[in-house]
């Protein structure tokens, strides 16, 4: 039995994102054919009302449109709009499938969101192609930095490190998130020694200007060489010659 007709696959795919999805030619189609093949699956949680998210999704949609079909990766789009109309009009302008806009559909988003510890939009999370993976939720910025002015081989680049990443299980996966998020939110103190010590010679750099800074206020802020124990002169009073006394 072949890796795309397993039926474990299929079962996870349906739990995790219900039988059918949005296809950009305005139907549903099933689910297990629409991701069949996909080696990544990312989940695009947006909103039409979300200024990031309207920010974000041209660039997603530069990036998927440059390395979906090579590297066998679809998004999913899941949805936070108010309205089946601004789902429609936003979606518009997305290339990839979208979580459909029904009350079953409406359940499995809250779902997901849970599943991942989604608590805020734009967010993007990267599954394996068999959805019974959580491997990453760094897109985003990854994306954002690369792929504007990046290449083809640029945008390959970022989904190759994918493969390179701890596969999680979805019930752990909110909490892999969280490990990570608070690894990364540092004081003030420890994020300058953790960058000092990845650029020891930053702290070169500091000590020269130091030195050089030092020499210029030395050399014009110079001390007045001190007077203590030598005799003050004499302060000589004259009077007036048309004085009385």
């Amino acid at each position: 039995m072949s890796k795309d007709n397993n039926p474990s696959k299929e079962n996870k795919l349906l739990e995790i994102l219900g039988p059918s999805l949005f296809n950009k030619v305005g139907s549903k189609v099933s689910t297990v054919d629409a991701l069949r093949g996909k080696k990544f699956i990312l989940l695009y949680f947006s909103a039409s009302w979300c200024p990031p998210c309207k920010a974000f999704t041209p660039i997603l949609a530069e990036f998927y449109k440059k390395c979906a079909k090579e590297a066998k990766l679809e998004i999913i789009y899941v949805s936070s709009d108010r309205s089946v109309e601004a789902f429609n009009e936003y979606y518009g302008k997305m290339p990839w499938l979208a979580i459909p806009t029904d009350e079953e559909a409406a359940e499995r988003k809250t779902n997901l969101a849970k599943i991942f510890d989604v608590s805020g939009i734009p967010m993007t999370i990267v599954l394996d192609g068999e959805g019974k993976y959580y491997m990453t939720d760094n897109p985003r910025t990854v994306v954002t930095q690369k792929v504007v002015s990046g290449s083809k081989e640029d945008a390959l680049n970022i989904i190759q490190e994918w493969n390179h990443m701890d596969l999680v299980p979805l019930d752990e996966a909110a909490e892999a998130r969280r490990k990570a998020i608070s690894s990364t939110h540092q004081s003030p103190v420890m994020t300058i020694i953790s960058y000092l010590t990845k650029n020891p010679m930053f702290i070169f750099a500091l000590l020269y200007f130091f030195k050089i800074g030092k020499k210029y206020y030395d050399d014009y802020n110079m001390i007045e060489p001190s007077t203590e124990g030598e005799e003050e002169p004499p302060i000589i009073y004259e009077t007036p010659k048309d004085s009385e006394f």
